[in-house]
């Protein structure tokens, strides 16, 4: 796992809010946040081969992303929950939600 950077070495930051969202795995609502599909896309390439974005806090709880998706569903992008943004963190997954 790393923290996603840009070119002057600042976090990378991506616009949404934060919202709950069932999960069958976790066995109730998680909290999740939300972002546009182009947005959640445009972060993706930025990751190394393989790694998939997670919004995490201060604490490194890591977060995933409910993506809104061109026709209107709404999908939960790969990635772990630990419970609990503004950073990014790059964390590996051998799938992909797209």
């Amino acid at each position: 796992m790393y923290n996603l950077k840009d070119e002057s070495a600042n976090n990378v930051t991506i616009a949404g809010q934060w919202g709950n969202a069932l999960s069958s795995r976790a066995g109730g609502d998680i909290k999740v946040f939300m972002v546009s599909y182009e947005d959640y896309k445009g972060i993706v390439n930025q990751c190394n081969n393989g790694y998939w974005p997670q919004p995490y806090n201060s604490n490194d709880r890591l977060y995933v992303f409910e993506v809104n998706l061109p026709n209107g569903n709404k999908g939960l992008a790969p990635g772990k929950y630990t419970g609990g943004i503004i950073p990014l963190k790059c964390r590996y997954s051998p799938t992909s939600c797209f």
